[in-house]
C-alpha cells in the first residue's frame, strides 16, 4: 500500500502547481469571447439564409462582422488575434464554443416560447 502512496501524492501535487494559463490582454477574455463567438454565429446564419434567397454582396457580409465588431469595441484584427489565441488552445476554444451553444440554445427556446 505504502508503494502507492508515493505516486499518487507526488501526482495530486505536480496537478496542483500546475500553472493557470493567463490568457493575455491584447486578447478577448472568455467571456468576451463567447458573446462576440454567439453575435458572429447569429451573422453567419443570416447570410446564410440571405444566400438562399441570392447571391449576397461582398459588402454587404463585411459590414454584417463590422457591426459585430462595432458592438464590442473591438476590431477585426483584434478578433483575428483572439481566435488565432483560441485555437492554440483548444481546451479554451471548447469550452467557448460549449458556452456559445448554450446561449444560442437558450435563445432559440426563448423564440419558440414567445411563438
Amino acid at each position: 500500500m505504502k508503494k502507492y502512496l508515493i505516486p499518487v501524492i507526488l501526482i495530486i501535487f505536480l496537478s496542483c502547481n500546475e500553472e493557470q494559463l493567463v490568457i493575455p490582454e491584447n486578447v478577448l477574455q472568455h467571456e468576451d469571447m463567447v458573446s462576440v463567438m454567439v453575435d458572429i454565429q447569429l451573422v453567419e446564419v443570416t447570410i446564410g439564409n440571405e444566400r438562399k434567397k441570392g447571391e449576397v454582396p461582398k459588402e454587404k457580409i463585411l459590414h454584417y462582422y463590422d457591426s459585430v465588431y462595432k458592438s464590442h469595441n473591438i476590431n477585426k484584427e483584434r478578433f483575428d488575434e483572439s481566435f488565432e489565441f483560441y485555437t492554440d488552445h483548444l481546451d479554451l476554444l471548447e469550452s467557448v464554443y460549449e458556452e456559445v451553444i448554450n446561449e444560442l440554445s437558450k435563445r432559440q427556446a426563448e423564440l419558440e416560447k414567445t411563438n
